[in-house]
């Protein structure tokens, strides 16, 4: 049985007309402290303070725990610094609502949910929260830290995908067409085991195989 705990920091907020599989068992918390006395599993945290939430729980908790934060909109990129943490997304409460079954499937298929509007900005944001607001001056593939069995071309795919470009920009860049800038993704997606471009990009932060310097 896999188990869903939603929390709501504010009371109005509430999970109306959503449909889990049989295999879930969803517990509406009144407080997060509450999660000290249930098994571990994935959390919904309808919080407008996602970062103080996050230092407040991460040590005392089990760390099999995997928390989605959901803050208003307008919050959503100050908690930015949040997606270096080990947490399993961080999305508006407004798009979680509007979306909230695709988004149950996505996390069952352990996607990383990340506001759509934060995609394209996601890996320069994560840098600037890692260097704390000094400014980037050049992103470098860390080789000794790249999975060995990535070639030459698809590292140079990955780098410039973690530096904010799109599949248009990557292709000029390298001269390729958007169609083979497409099938490197895919390439990449199959070695690393990730399921989107976002995720791969998170990984090639958290993991370090890109830094500034």
């Amino acid at each position: 049985m896999k188990h869903v705990y939603f929390i709501a920091d504010d009371r109005t907020k509430t999970l109306d007309s959503v449909t889990l599989p049989t295999s879930c068992e969803l517990h509406l918390l009144a407080e997060p402290a509450e999660l000290y006395n249930h098994p571990p599993g994935l959390v919904l945290w309808q919080t407008d303070s996602p970062m103080k939430q996050y230092l407040l729980y991460k040590d005392g908790l089990d760390s099999a725990f995997c928390f989605v934060y959901l803050p208003a909109k307008e919050q959503i990129e100050q908690s930015s610094a949040l997606l270096m943490k080990e947490i399993a997304g961080l999305i508006s409460w407004e798009t979680f609502i509007q979306y909230k079954q695709q988004c149950f499937a996505a996390l069952f298929r352990n996607y990383i949910l990340v506001e759509p509007e934060m995609h394209y900005e996601m890996a320069r944001l994560i840098q600037e929260s890692k260097q704390l607001n000094r400014p980037i001056r050049i992103l470098r593939l860390q080789e000794e830290n790249v999975p060995a069995f990535l070639t030459d071309k698809e590292k140079k795919v990955l780098l410039l995908l973690a530096d904010g470009l799109g599949t248009q920009e990557i292709a000029d860049k390298l001269y390729y067409s958007p169609k083979t800038i497409r099938g490197y993704f895919t390439r990449l997606l199959r070695k690393t085991g990730n399921k989107s471009r976002t995720d791969l990009v998170v990984q090639a932060y958290r993991e370090k195989w890109v830094e500034a310097e």
